[in-house]
């Protein structure tokens, strides 16, 4: 199956090549640019975003959120009482609950030494 114009243009938008280059490359005529009346030069960008390509913003055009590194949690003492006191899962909240809050404070003072 021949690629079309179309698709190449589309290739160009998402994987951020100049599609003049790939016209040369694969033996197509460049397009001109009908406002300066010449060949774009692709070394000379002036465009700051790599991701604006013949006038077109690819769909990755935003910013994504700059990730934290994860740093692994230690337990709580609501999971340290439930691993140790070997009582079901579905029990566990309404006995956690029922213990007075010195016992709760005791197994949140052993979580944080961990």
């Amino acid at each position: 199956m021949p690629i079309t114009v179309a698709h190449l243009e589309l290739l160009s938008r998402h994987f951020h090549f100049d599609i003049n280059e790939a016209r040369v490359l694969i033996g197509l005529p460049v397009k001109i640019d009908k406002i300066n009346q010449q060949k774009p030069n692709p070394k000379k960008s002036t465009d700051k975003r790599p991701d604006i390509i013949s006038g077109f913003i690819s769909a990755n055009s935003s910013d994504p959120k700059p990730k934290r590194p994860s740093t692994p949690r230690g337990p709580t003492g609501y999971n340290l009482y439930v691993k140790n006191a070997g009582i079901s899962f579905k029990d566990a909240a309404s006995s956690w609950r029922s213990l007075s809050q010195d016992q709760k404070d005791r197994w949140n003072k052993r979580a944080k030494s961990l």
